[in-house]
């Protein structure tokens, strides 16, 4: 995920302490839904299908 955070692949952070972060819910969630919809349509170019 770091990766990804670097890359530019995940949606913006949001600072809870000078050493933690996090993500809003609903940020996660719309990124999940286009990673789903990305996997469905685009094997293979995709962040989910990067996990298998």
């Amino acid at each position: 995920m770091w990766r990804w955070r670097r890359d530019g692949k995940m949606p913006p952070v949001v600072a809870l302490s000078s050493r933690v972060v996090g993500w809003q819910r609903k940020d996660i969630e719309q990124w999940l839904k286009e990673q789903t919809i990305d996997a469905n349509c685009h094997r293979g170019n995709n962040v989910l299908a990067s996990l298998s």
